[in-house]
């Protein structure tokens, strides 16, 4: 298990259009926020950057509430 402290959204991931003046779908991508291109694709989903992250065994995670009910 990967705990983050910090996890800005960094990208989209979706269809790619192309060309002026009818686009058309290409390919599926996934572009940084900061990548011009960006506002060309249909984007279906977020993708997150992990930061400050720290790895947990899963058998040290405390039960929770709903755990032996």
């Amino acid at each position: 298990m990967i705990r983050a402290r910090r996890y800005p959204i960094a990208a989209v991931r979706g269809c790619l259009y192309t060309g002026r003046r009818f686009p058309k779908p290409t390919r599926d991508v996934t572009v940084c926020l900061n990548d011009r291109a960006v506002r060309w694709v249909k984007a279906v989903n977020l993708v997150r950057e992990l930061q400050d992250c720290t790895l947990i065994e899963v058998s040290d995670v405390p039960a929770g509430p709903m755990e032996g009910a």
